[in-house]
Protein backbone atom coordinates (compact mmCIF):
# COMPACT_ATOMS: atom_id res chain seq x y z
CA UNK A 1 0.00 0.00 0.00
CA UNK A 2 2.38 2.52 0.41
CA UNK A 3 4.38 1.36 -2.44
CA UNK A 4 1.14 2.29 -4.17
CA UNK A 5 0.98 5.46 -2.09
CA UNK A 6 4.37 6.45 -3.26
CA UNK A 7 3.67 5.37 -7.12
CA UNK A 8 0.41 7.63 -6.91
CA UNK A 9 2.46 10.44 -5.28
CA UNK A 10 5.30 10.03 -7.78
CA UNK A 11 2.46 10.09 -10.92
CA UNK A 12 1.00 13.14 -9.06
CA UNK A 13 4.08 14.77 -9.03
CA UNK A 14 4.61 13.86 -12.74
CA UNK A 15 1.70 15.28 -13.67
CA UNK A 16 2.24 18.16 -11.62
CA UNK A 17 6.02 18.67 -13.22
CA UNK A 18 3.96 18.21 -16.12
CA UNK A 19 1.72 20.96 -15.44
CA UNK A 20 3.96 22.79 -14.57
CA UNK A 21 6.78 22.21 -17.57
CA UNK A 22 2.95 23.80 -19.55
CA UNK A 23 2.43 26.48 -16.92
CA UNK A 24 6.21 27.70 -18.16
CA UNK A 25 5.67 27.31 -21.64
CA UNK A 26 2.63 29.15 -21.49
CA UNK A 27 4.27 32.13 -19.21
CA UNK A 28 6.52 32.15 -21.92
CA UNK A 29 4.55 32.36 -24.57
CA UNK A 30 2.31 35.37 -22.99
CA UNK A 31 5.48 36.44 -22.60
CA UNK A 32 6.01 36.91 -25.69
CA UNK A 33 3.45 38.05 -26.78
CA UNK A 34 3.35 40.15 -24.67
CA UNK A 35 6.52 41.54 -26.31
CA UNK A 36 4.33 41.15 -29.63
CA UNK A 37 1.18 42.86 -27.70
CA UNK A 38 4.01 45.97 -26.61
CA UNK A 39 5.70 46.35 -29.76
CA UNK A 40 2.01 46.33 -30.85
CA UNK A 41 1.06 48.95 -29.00
CA UNK A 42 4.20 50.94 -29.70
CA UNK A 43 3.23 50.39 -33.33
CA UNK A 44 -0.28 51.79 -32.43
CA UNK A 45 1.11 54.27 -30.51
CA UNK A 46 3.42 55.94 -33.07
CA UNK A 47 0.21 55.69 -35.62
CA UNK A 48 -1.98 57.53 -32.92
CA UNK A 49 0.47 60.11 -32.82
CA UNK A 50 0.56 60.47 -37.03
CA UNK A 51 -3.00 60.31 -36.87
CA UNK A 52 -3.18 63.49 -34.12
CA UNK A 53 -0.05 64.99 -36.36
CA UNK A 54 -2.24 64.37 -39.23
CA UNK A 55 -5.34 65.92 -37.78
CA UNK A 56 -3.72 68.94 -36.29
CA UNK A 57 -2.81 69.14 -39.82
CA UNK A 58 -6.18 68.91 -41.02
CA UNK A 59 -7.71 71.08 -38.33
CA UNK A 60 -4.88 73.81 -39.72
CA UNK A 61 -6.21 73.13 -43.31
CA UNK A 62 -9.71 73.53 -42.47
CA UNK A 63 -8.65 76.33 -40.04
CA UNK A 64 -7.44 78.33 -43.02
CA UNK A 65 -10.19 76.93 -45.49
CA UNK A 66 -12.43 78.55 -42.85
CA UNK A 67 -10.79 81.89 -43.00
CA UNK A 68 -10.25 81.53 -46.91
CA UNK A 69 -14.15 80.92 -47.06
CA UNK A 70 -14.64 84.05 -44.62
CA UNK A 71 -12.58 85.70 -46.42
CA UNK A 72 -14.60 84.88 -49.73
CA UNK A 73 -17.21 86.22 -47.83
CA UNK A 74 -16.34 89.15 -47.64
CA UNK A 75 -15.21 89.60 -51.27
CA UNK A 76 -18.67 88.76 -52.22
CA UNK A 77 -19.85 91.48 -49.42
CA UNK A 78 -17.87 93.98 -50.58
CA UNK A 79 -18.44 92.93 -53.92
CA UNK A 80 -21.99 93.08 -53.31
CA UNK A 81 -22.15 96.61 -52.02
CA UNK A 82 -19.49 97.63 -55.32
CA UNK A 83 -22.34 96.31 -57.30
CA UNK A 84 -25.22 98.58 -55.31
CA UNK A 85 -22.81 101.56 -55.97
CA UNK A 86 -22.33 100.71 -59.54
CA UNK A 87 -26.25 99.79 -59.70
CA UNK A 88 -27.06 103.50 -58.12
CA UNK A 89 -24.31 105.40 -59.74
CA UNK A 90 -25.45 103.55 -63.17
CA UNK A 91 -29.21 104.67 -62.23
CA UNK A 92 -27.80 108.48 -61.61
CA UNK A 93 -25.94 108.53 -64.94
CA UNK A 94 -29.09 107.31 -66.36
CA UNK A 95 -31.61 109.48 -64.39
CA UNK A 96 -28.86 112.42 -65.30
CA UNK A 97 -28.72 111.72 -69.28
CA UNK A 98 -32.88 111.50 -69.16
CA UNK A 99 -32.28 115.03 -67.90
CA UNK A 100 -29.98 115.97 -70.16
CA UNK A 101 -31.33 114.55 -72.93
CA UNK A 102 -35.40 116.02 -72.01
CA UNK A 103 -32.80 119.55 -71.61
CA UNK A 104 -31.59 119.04 -74.98
CA UNK A 105 -35.54 118.31 -76.42
CA UNK A 106 -36.54 121.11 -74.86
CA UNK A 107 -33.50 123.39 -75.99
CA UNK A 108 -34.18 122.09 -79.19
CA UNK A 109 -37.90 122.81 -78.99
CA UNK A 110 -37.05 126.77 -77.94
CA UNK A 111 -34.35 127.00 -80.72
CA UNK A 112 -37.34 125.46 -83.31
CA UNK A 113 -39.62 127.71 -81.90
CA UNK A 114 -37.07 131.34 -81.63
CA UNK A 115 -35.94 129.93 -85.30
CA UNK A 116 -39.66 129.68 -86.35
CA UNK A 117 -40.18 133.15 -85.05
CA UNK A 118 -37.04 134.77 -86.32
CA UNK A 119 -38.16 133.55 -89.73
CA UNK A 120 -41.91 134.33 -89.18
CA UNK A 121 -40.25 138.09 -88.62
CA UNK A 122 -37.91 137.46 -91.56
CA UNK A 123 -41.13 136.94 -93.48
CA UNK A 124 -42.95 140.07 -92.40
CA UNK A 125 -39.84 141.90 -93.06
CA UNK A 126 -39.09 140.77 -96.15
CA UNK A 127 -43.14 141.23 -97.30
CA UNK A 128 -42.80 144.97 -95.35
CA UNK A 129 -39.39 145.75 -97.47
CA UNK A 130 -41.09 144.16 -100.95
CA UNK A 131 -44.14 145.95 -100.47
CA UNK A 132 -42.09 149.08 -99.97
CA UNK A 133 -39.89 148.51 -102.69
CA UNK A 134 -43.10 148.22 -104.94
CA UNK A 135 -44.65 151.28 -102.96
CA UNK A 136 -41.49 152.80 -104.17
CA UNK A 137 -41.25 151.82 -107.67
CA UNK A 138 -45.17 152.48 -108.30
CA UNK A 139 -44.34 155.77 -106.80
CA UNK A 140 -41.37 156.36 -108.56
CA UNK A 141 -43.24 155.25 -111.87
CA UNK A 142 -46.22 157.54 -111.23
CA UNK A 143 -43.78 160.36 -110.86
CA UNK A 144 -42.05 159.46 -113.69
CA UNK A 145 -45.15 159.10 -115.51
CA UNK A 146 -46.41 162.54 -114.25
CA UNK A 147 -43.56 164.23 -115.15
CA UNK A 148 -43.57 162.79 -118.41
CA UNK A 149 -46.85 163.57 -118.89
CA UNK A 150 -46.19 167.12 -117.83
CA UNK A 151 -43.37 167.08 -120.39
CA UNK A 152 -45.50 165.95 -123.37
CA UNK A 153 -47.93 169.08 -122.00
CA UNK A 154 -45.29 170.99 -121.86
CA UNK A 155 -44.13 169.89 -125.10
CA UNK A 156 -47.23 170.18 -127.00
CA UNK A 157 -48.27 173.78 -125.57
CA UNK A 158 -45.31 174.69 -126.71
CA UNK A 159 -44.74 172.65 -129.88
CA UNK A 160 -44.72 175.88 -131.80
CA UNK A 161 -42.12 177.32 -129.62
CA UNK A 162 -40.66 173.93 -129.49
CA UNK A 163 -40.54 173.55 -133.02
CA UNK A 164 -39.07 177.28 -133.73
CA UNK A 165 -37.01 176.91 -129.99
CA UNK A 166 -33.94 174.97 -129.26
CA UNK A 167 -34.03 171.40 -130.00
CA UNK A 168 -31.27 171.22 -127.46
CA UNK A 169 -33.86 171.58 -124.26
CA UNK A 170 -36.08 168.46 -125.73
CA UNK A 171 -32.71 166.23 -126.10
CA UNK A 172 -31.50 167.52 -122.20
CA UNK A 173 -35.03 166.67 -121.13
CA UNK A 174 -35.35 163.35 -122.72
CA UNK A 175 -32.09 162.52 -121.46
CA UNK A 176 -33.09 163.54 -117.94
CA UNK A 177 -36.25 161.00 -118.68
CA UNK A 178 -33.81 158.22 -119.95
CA UNK A 179 -31.53 158.99 -116.82
CA UNK A 180 -34.62 158.80 -114.31
CA UNK A 181 -36.18 154.91 -115.71
CA UNK A 182 -32.59 153.75 -115.60
CA UNK A 183 -31.76 154.64 -112.04
CA UNK A 184 -35.51 153.38 -111.36
CA UNK A 185 -34.04 150.09 -113.06
CA UNK A 186 -30.97 150.22 -111.51
CA UNK A 187 -33.30 150.64 -107.82
CA UNK A 188 -35.23 147.94 -108.66
CA UNK A 189 -32.52 145.66 -109.38
CA UNK A 190 -30.36 146.48 -106.12
CA UNK A 191 -33.63 146.10 -104.15
CA UNK A 192 -34.26 142.06 -106.42
CA UNK A 193 -30.39 141.64 -105.33
CA UNK A 194 -30.89 142.79 -101.51
CA UNK A 195 -33.42 140.70 -101.20
CA UNK A 196 -31.97 137.51 -103.18
CA UNK A 197 -28.94 138.10 -100.57
CA UNK A 198 -31.52 138.22 -97.37
CA UNK A 199 -33.09 135.14 -98.79
CA UNK A 200 -29.67 133.06 -98.99
CA UNK A 201 -28.21 134.52 -95.66
CA UNK A 202 -31.53 133.25 -94.11
CA UNK A 203 -31.55 129.56 -95.81
CA UNK A 204 -27.63 129.65 -95.00
CA UNK A 205 -28.48 130.32 -91.51
CA UNK A 206 -31.14 128.03 -90.86
CA UNK A 207 -28.81 125.34 -92.41
CA UNK A 208 -25.75 126.19 -90.16
CA UNK A 209 -28.38 126.25 -86.84
CA UNK A 210 -29.85 123.23 -87.82
CA UNK A 211 -26.75 121.57 -88.55
CA UNK A 212 -25.66 122.48 -84.89
CA UNK A 213 -28.48 121.39 -82.95
CA UNK A 214 -28.34 118.08 -85.21
CA UNK A 215 -24.61 117.85 -84.18
CA UNK A 216 -25.02 118.59 -80.44
CA UNK A 217 -27.92 115.60 -80.40
CA UNK A 218 -26.43 113.08 -81.82
CA UNK A 219 -23.24 113.83 -79.67
CA UNK A 220 -25.68 113.65 -76.35
CA UNK A 221 -27.37 110.53 -78.06
CA UNK A 222 -23.64 108.94 -78.54
CA UNK A 223 -22.79 109.69 -75.03
CA UNK A 224 -25.61 108.15 -73.92
CA UNK A 225 -24.86 105.26 -76.02
CA UNK A 226 -21.44 104.65 -75.05
CA UNK A 227 -22.74 105.00 -71.29
CA UNK A 228 -25.45 102.77 -71.08
CA UNK A 229 -22.68 100.11 -73.14
CA UNK A 230 -20.46 100.94 -70.38
CA UNK A 231 -22.72 100.14 -67.20
CA UNK A 232 -23.82 96.94 -69.57
CA UNK A 233 -20.22 95.63 -69.93
CA UNK A 234 -19.67 96.31 -65.89
CA UNK A 235 -22.45 94.51 -64.29
CA UNK A 236 -21.19 91.90 -67.11
CA UNK A 237 -17.93 92.04 -65.38
CA UNK A 238 -19.26 92.30 -61.89
CA UNK A 239 -21.74 89.31 -62.96
CA UNK A 240 -18.60 87.18 -64.08
CA UNK A 241 -17.07 87.83 -60.95
CA UNK A 242 -19.54 86.78 -58.60
CA UNK A 243 -20.18 83.55 -60.70
CA UNK A 244 -16.29 82.53 -60.21
CA UNK A 245 -16.43 83.28 -56.31
CA UNK A 246 -19.65 80.94 -56.43
CA UNK A 247 -17.67 78.23 -58.05
CA UNK A 248 -14.70 78.66 -55.82
CA UNK A 249 -17.04 78.46 -52.51
CA UNK A 250 -18.68 75.33 -54.32
CA UNK A 251 -15.47 73.67 -54.96
CA UNK A 252 -14.15 74.59 -51.18
CA UNK A 253 -17.17 72.94 -50.04
CA UNK A 254 -16.70 69.75 -51.93
CA UNK A 255 -13.10 69.44 -51.54
CA UNK A 256 -14.09 70.41 -47.47
CA UNK A 257 -16.47 67.43 -47.56
CA UNK A 258 -14.61 64.87 -49.45
CA UNK A 259 -11.55 65.42 -46.93
CA UNK A 260 -14.18 65.21 -44.05
CA UNK A 261 -15.65 61.98 -45.60
CA UNK A 262 -12.44 60.63 -46.63
CA UNK A 263 -10.95 61.28 -42.50
CA UNK A 264 -14.19 59.81 -41.06
CA UNK A 265 -13.42 56.58 -43.46
CA UNK A 266 -9.99 56.31 -41.99
CA UNK A 267 -11.24 56.75 -38.08
CA UNK A 268 -13.28 54.50 -38.45
CA UNK A 269 -10.99 51.94 -39.60
CA UNK A 270 -8.35 52.68 -37.07
CA UNK A 271 -10.89 52.70 -34.35
CA UNK A 272 -12.25 48.92 -36.03
CA UNK A 273 -8.54 47.63 -36.22
CA UNK A 274 -7.57 48.95 -32.89
CA UNK A 275 -10.17 46.98 -31.34
CA UNK A 276 -9.35 43.91 -33.45
CA UNK A 277 -6.31 43.91 -31.41
CA UNK A 278 -7.73 45.06 -28.33
CA UNK A 279 -9.69 41.80 -28.87
CA UNK A 280 -6.84 39.09 -29.96
CA UNK A 281 -4.70 40.72 -27.10
CA UNK A 282 -6.78 40.17 -24.53
CA UNK A 283 -7.56 36.53 -25.30
CA UNK A 284 -4.21 35.55 -23.31
CA UNK A 285 -5.31 36.54 -20.45
CA UNK A 286 -7.78 33.51 -20.62
CA UNK A 287 -4.28 31.39 -20.24
CA UNK A 288 -2.82 34.03 -17.73
CA UNK A 289 -5.45 32.89 -15.56
CA UNK A 290 -5.34 28.75 -16.36
CA UNK A 291 -1.64 29.57 -14.95
CA UNK A 292 -2.77 31.49 -12.06
CA UNK A 293 -5.11 28.73 -11.12
CA UNK A 294 -2.76 25.77 -11.64
CA UNK A 295 -0.25 27.62 -9.54
CA UNK A 296 -2.85 28.05 -6.54
CA UNK A 297 -3.45 24.46 -7.11
CA UNK A 298 0.10 23.58 -6.73
CA UNK A 299 0.15 25.62 -3.38
CA UNK A 300 -2.65 23.78 -2.26
CA UNK A 301 -0.97 20.52 -3.20
CA UNK A 302 2.27 22.24 -1.09
CA UNK A 303 0.69 22.59 1.86
CA UNK A 304 -1.44 19.34 2.00
CA UNK A 305 -0.08 16.89 4.97
CA UNK A 306 0.09 14.36 3.00
CA UNK A 307 3.24 15.50 1.04
CA UNK A 308 5.27 16.26 4.21
CA UNK A 309 7.63 13.26 3.40
CA UNK A 310 9.27 15.13 0.54
CA UNK A 311 10.08 18.72 1.93
CA UNK A 312 12.69 19.77 -0.61
CA UNK A 313 10.63 18.63 -3.29
CA UNK A 314 7.54 21.13 -1.96
CA UNK A 315 10.32 23.64 -1.46
CA UNK A 316 11.42 23.26 -5.04
CA UNK A 317 7.52 23.62 -5.80
CA UNK A 318 7.15 26.55 -3.49
CA UNK A 319 10.24 28.23 -5.56
CA UNK A 320 8.73 27.25 -8.76
CA UNK A 321 5.01 28.63 -7.47
CA UNK A 322 6.53 32.04 -6.51
CA UNK A 323 9.10 32.18 -9.61
CA UNK A 324 5.35 31.74 -11.30
CA UNK A 325 3.47 33.92 -9.17
CA UNK A 326 6.04 36.68 -9.63
CA UNK A 327 5.92 36.01 -13.42
CA UNK A 328 2.28 35.89 -13.85
CA UNK A 329 1.83 38.97 -11.70
CA UNK A 330 4.59 40.68 -13.95
CA UNK A 331 3.05 39.56 -17.18
CA UNK A 332 -0.42 40.84 -16.07
CA UNK A 333 0.41 44.12 -15.04
CA UNK A 334 2.27 44.65 -18.12
CA UNK A 335 -0.70 43.31 -20.53
CA UNK A 336 -2.96 45.52 -17.92
CA UNK A 337 -0.47 48.48 -18.67
CA UNK A 338 -0.45 46.99 -22.71
CA UNK A 339 -4.24 47.29 -22.90
CA UNK A 340 -4.59 51.10 -21.13
CA UNK A 341 -1.94 52.29 -23.30
CA UNK A 342 -4.30 50.66 -26.28
CA UNK A 343 -7.55 52.11 -24.98
CA UNK A 344 -5.71 55.45 -24.54
CA UNK A 345 -4.87 55.51 -27.86
CA UNK A 346 -8.14 54.60 -29.47
CA UNK A 347 -9.71 57.63 -27.24
CA UNK A 348 -7.35 59.76 -29.03
CA UNK A 349 -7.85 58.17 -32.22
CA UNK A 350 -11.80 58.25 -32.12
CA UNK A 351 -11.63 62.26 -30.89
Amino acid sequence: ALEDHFRLLKSVVNQLQDQITAVSSCVEDTRLHGEEHARFADQIRRRGDADRTALATLATEITNIHHEVTALREAITTLSADLLTTTRDSQEASAWARRELLASRDEVHRMDARIGASLQTADRNLVATAKLLNDQTAAARLEAERARAELAARIDQGAARAREGDAAVFDVVRDRCDSLLGMIEEELAAAAGREKAAFATMEERIAALDDRVRAAFEAQERVRVKAAADIVDAFGDIRDEVAALRRDEDALRADLGQTGEVLRKEIEESKGEVQMEIRRMTRPLIVIILAVSTTRLLCTLSASPNLSYNVDRCASCAGSRNELLGTGTGTVNAIGSMVGDMERGSATTQE
